[in-house]
């Protein structure tokens, strides 16, 4: 299972800022619904908005 996750993130952090609180909620969620007109409304959803 860590195998895993770290095919798809290098740690939870990355993880939570990018598939929960950004732009990868889309791929993992779904793109019409109240979490992700929140994170749009939040201007969160642009790719590369992340703190690096």
């Amino acid at each position: 299972m860590r195998e895993f996750f770290l095919d798809v993130a290098p740690d939870l952090d990355s993880f939570l800022v990018y598939y929960v609180f950004g732009a990868g909620y889309g791929e993992v969620g779904r793109d019409d619904d109240a979490w992700w007109g929140f994170l749009d409304d939040q201007g969160l959803i642009t790719p590369g908005d992340e703190d690096t």
